[in-house]
């Protein structure tokens, strides 16, 4: 499992990737808020956060971090699928039938969900191309408008064809996904 707290600490998040709830390890993150109203004031969930995509063995919740109203969650085998547009999408083949597709499987995504009025909902996902299954304890956080995943012990493939062990961390403040 996974664990963040919020920035004022009235919400925990917990990832579990194993939850099979809306598909095997699929995964999905329990939200809790700090009940100051009650008599007993303690932590009550307050709701559940699925994989939008809810894939198979995607291990949604890996890790997860907060940032003001934002919630950062990992999956650690969620398939990327880029389509290929040509000449900024006017060119159609077919009457638009037919698209090229690259899909790079079990890679990882990060989902970024926002706070609002209380209810955690999905607001973007990032994409990044480095593959997540072979990194030692791929994390993800979040600061401000930085969203950096670091994959440490991620094996890389050389000009020579040799694997080679790397890390990588990509911040997604520059990029455009």
């Amino acid at each position: 499992y996974s664990l963040a707290v919020s920035d004022d600490g009235k919400d925990i998040a917990i990832g579990a990737i194993g939850s099979d709830f809306t598909g095997l390890n699929n995964g999905k993150v329990y939200l809790y808020r700090y009940n100051f109203d009650s008599e007993n004031p303690l932590f009550e969930l307050q709701q559940e956060l699925y994989s939008p995509k809810g894939q198979q063995n995607e291990y949604f919740g890996y890790s997860l971090d907060f940032s003001k109203n934002k919630l950062a969650i990992m999956s650690t085998n969620g398939d990327n699928i880029a389509e290929m547009t040509f000449d900024s999408n006017l060119t159609q083949f077919d009457n638009s039938a037919t698209a090229f597709r690259d899909r790079v499987v079990d890679n990882g995504q990060v989902y970024i969900f926002e706070n609002y009025n209380d209810t955690w909902i999905y607001a973007e996902k990032m994409r990044y191309l480095r593959d997540t299954s072979k990194a030692l304890f791929p994390s993800v956080k979040i600061v401000d408008n930085h969203i950096i995943v670091g994959q440490p012990g991620s094996m890389f493939t050389n000009s020579l064809g040799l694997d080679t062990n790397v890390g990588f961390v990509v911040d997604f403040r520059a990029q455009k996904n």
